[in-house]
């Protein structure tokens, strides 16, 4: 089945170029070039992996139509091509680019603003150091499948997953090779995080769907950009978002020209081409669909219902009330909450009861769901997809957390309701109630 694989993806084809045309003194900032996706390209990740084993991905992913395109060019050709993943720490490069900060959703603006994170390219233009911001275990995030820089880790997922990721979550029922490489640190080996696409900040910076497009031109100008999906990142310590705990992270995106879909507004500030003199691109992608960010046939488990995401479980929630899936297996979705043992604590528990009420106090999600990233929950995310609820995996299959997971969740619970002032699943649904501790 690999060689087939590599048989499709391997035929020669033309691509819009990386930065090595332009490292070279051979393509104007502007202007197309056209390169095969099995020429040797002219950046590396050697600065992360040193001398331990990894295999870019050099093969033309995307080849059912010219130009052949790269994985770093992180095309989305269908909605199944982005892959679901829950569990680890995750890097959030979509806001980046330009110098200027992006506006987050807050009536009065924030003072002082959110720094700027952007993406400045490196000499030679085939790698951009882009600022992005680290997103905590818990949440669930998404991979292009497209865009998977590790060569066998990208086999291993069109293996499992099919070549458009259908097979798999969400649009599937099986879990991507990919999140397992992300979740043990095998994807890019030397990496702090890697980074992918989530919807955790979107209550904080929204997320652009309309004049963010730099592909509906006519001719299409082959910008420079800055691909991010699966990058590796470093931390930068120390260094926040202000007025809200995200720690700033650094990516080495490489660099690709064509069309493409940012995070952020297009704007005369902020335009396509971004200015020579502050040398930076944007972090961007290129969907061929309606939309540049994941699709779902059901809902988003862990995102507001107003922005398409699965509700809590209702008011009485009885256990027995939601249908099991016939692929899900309960006793899996219970052993992957008994075995999220962090000091006594099942974090597997006490991540359900804060991500879904309390997501914008990062400091309490992040000690809820601190461990996660160190096992498994791929059955515990297939049931909230199948079955199109969050937080409510254990729930459903009437999963119990131990004495000490208890009388954590009854705590936490008294923080969010006396400190936050939000709802709990407890008083919203009756579950996830815990115990107070005598």
């Amino acid at each position: 089945m690999v060689v087939g694989v590599l048989c499709v993806l391997g035929a020669p084809g033309l691509a819009y170029s990386t930065g090595w045309g332009r490292a070279h003194g051979t393509v104007p900032k502007s202007s197309a070039s056209y390169t095969s996706c099995l020429e040797e390209q002219d950046f590396s990740f050697d600065e992360f992996t040193k001398n331990k084993r990894f295999n870019l991905n050099t093969l033309c992913t995307t080849p059912y139509d010219e130009p052949y395109r790269p994985a770093w060019a992180d095309i989305i050709e269908v909605p199944e091509n982005f892959v679901a993943c829950k569990g680890a720490t995750i890097a959030l490069c979509y806001y980046s680019g330009p110098v200027t900060p992006a506006d987050p959703r807050k009536d009065p603006p924030v003072v002082p603003p959110p720094p700027s994170t952007p993406c400045f390219l490196r000499d030679g233009e085939n790698i951009a150091d882009c600022t992005c911001i680290e997103i905590p275990a818990g949440s669930n995030y998404y991979v292009d499948i497209n865009a998977i820089l590790n060569l066998d880790v990208y086999l291993d997922t069109v293996k499992k997953c099919g070549l458009d990721g259908k097979d798999c979550l969400p649009f599937g029922s099986k879990e991507a090779p990919v999140c397992e490489a992300i979740r043990k640190g095998k994807l890019i080996p030397g990496a702090d995080l890697i980074s992918t696409f989530s919807f955790a900040l979107e209550r904080k910076i929204p997320i652009a769907i309309k004049n963010n497009s730099c592909a509906e031109k006519d001719p299409i100008p082959p910008y420079l950009y800055a691909g991010c999906m699966t990058a590796p990142c470093k931390r930068i310590p120390g260094e926040y978002f202000p007025n809200a705990p995200w720690p700033l992270v650094q990516c080495a995106c490489p660099t690709y020209s064509g069309p493409f879909q940012v995070g952020r507004e297009i704007t005369d500030v902020d335009p396509c081409d971004l200015p020579d003199k502050d040398n930076t691109v944007w972090s961007a992608a290129y969907s061929e669909i309606d939309s540049s960010i994941p699709q779902t046939p059901t809902c988003f488990p862990d995102r507001p219902v107003d922005d398409g995401g699965c509700p809590l479980l209702p008011e009485d929630f009885e256990e027995g009330d939601v249908p099991v899936p016939d692929d899900v297996s309960c006793q899996k979705v219970c052993s992957e909450y008994k075995q999220s043992n962090q000091n006594g604590i099942q974090v597997g528990f006490t991540c359900d009861t804060t991500l879904c009420t309390d997501p914008t106090n990062r400091d309490l999600v992040l000690s809820a769901c601190s461990g996660l990233d160190k096992h498994s929950t791929s059955e515990i995310l297939k049931l909230e997809f199948k079955a199109g609820f969050s937080c409510a995996a254990s729930q459903i299959c009437g999963c119990e957390p131990n004495k000490k997971t208890n009388e954590e969740i009854w705590r936490l619970n008294k923080f969010q309701e006396e400190v936050d002032g939000v709802e709990t699943q407890c008083l919203i649904n009756g579950t996830l109630c815990g115990t107070e501790s005598l």
